[in-house]
């Protein structure tokens, strides 16, 4: 996020967008591709993570799910409500990128999953490397096509790897929340903690 704010800040924002723009890595078909190896590496390793309680496997799918509707609904939420006009003039919903936001959070859950995997080290960095670099594959796709600048996917990256590691551990940690309740003559508090 301090990133993007430098980029906008400094205008190397419209410089960065323009160069992918001018010089694309990859062809308009292939956000799709990447996108879907996002999606699917992150509901295999969910089924993969060894656990004989299969309520808990389950429990795990339906999280990482839920996750990525949540980022989803924060993504068009974001570009309903924060005005900024995309590199290509198309729209003013520039803020808020499905293909940024909610792929980092793909990729975020798919790291809790690694890390519960019984296998090597260098295959958990192999995943890893494989989730988040199709979510930046993805991003950058919106950006080469104008649809986003690169702060604007940077921006979009930060909150949805955020929300994606937040409601994971929200749910799946152990003895993550508990909630309080006080009243006396006036006021009713409720308080809600959880360890993340």
């Amino acid at each position: 996020a301090a990133a993007s704010a430098a980029l906008y800040a400094t205008d190397y924002d419209t410089d960065m967008t323009n160069y992918f723009r001018d010089h694309p890595w990859f062809g308009e078909e292939d956000d799709e591709f990447y996108r879907g190896l996002n999606h699917y590496e992150t509901l295999t390793t969910a089924f993969l993570v060894d656990n004989s309680d299969y309520a808990q496997t389950w429990k795990r799918v339906l999280v990482e799910f839920t996750g990525l509707e949540t980022t989803k609904q924060t993504s068009t939420f974001l570009e309903k409500n924060i005005r900024k006009k995309s590199p290509d003039g198309t729209h003013n919903g520039s803020i808020g990128s499905h293909h940024a936001l909610d792929h980092f959070a793909s990729s975020a859950m798919n790291r809790r999953n690694v890390e519960h995997l019984d296998i090597p080290q260098w295959g958990k960095y192999t995943l890893n490397t494989i989730s988040y670099a199709s979510a930046s594959a993805s991003a950058l796709c919106r950006v080469q096509d104008g649809g986003h600048s690169f702060a604007d996917q940077l921006v979009s990256a930060s909150i949805g790897n955020f929300m994606g590691l937040f409601l994971h551990d929200l749910f799946m940690l152990d003895s993550t929340t508990n909630i309080a309740v006080s009243v006396n003559d006036n006021e009713a508090k409720v308080h809600i903690g959880f360890r993340y």
